[in-house]
């Protein structure tokens, strides 16, 4: 699987290295698809940002994972299961006042916020993709 042959790459290179893995709806069943299968040392040092997912990804196939839905949206429903399975992983956000109707959509102005945060928590880790900031 190519999403498995990155992660190995990456981590060949820089063994102590964080992955920050972001998905959008279906990218959220792709990336729980490609960690299920993957080396269990490996996938803790994968850190899973999911937007409005269509599956979830159990923590015991991630270092990290965060859910985030929109209070109108019924994508993240579809897969039962895995959302009851997963209740604490998810952050329910109240829609933009500017989001469309069906807030679904990455560029929703309801993520916006929370993705911001993310990448500045991220490129503020003194210890960012396995290499010390200078």
């Amino acid at each position: 699987m190519e999403y498995r042959k990155q992660c190995d790459d990456f981590l060949d290179k820089i063994p102590n290295g964080k992955i920050y893995a972001f998905g959008h709806s279906e990218a959220a069943t792709v990336l729980r698809n490609g960690q299920i299968g993957y080396n269990p040392d490996r996938r803790k040092q994968i850190d899973n940002t999911l937007i409005a997912p269509s599956a979830y990804i159990d923590r015991q196939y991630s270092g990290k994972v965060k859910h985030y839905e929109s209070e109108r949206d019924f994508i993240p429903h579809l897969d039962g299961y895995g959302r009851n399975l997963c209740r604490d992983t998810i952050i329910t956000l109240t829609p933009h006042k500017d989001a469309p109707f069906f807030d679904h959509p990455f560029m929703s102005p309801t993520y916006e916020e929370t993705l911001q945060k993310k990448m500045k928590d991220i490129t503020n880790n003194p210890v960012m993709d396995g290499l010390e900031k200078k």
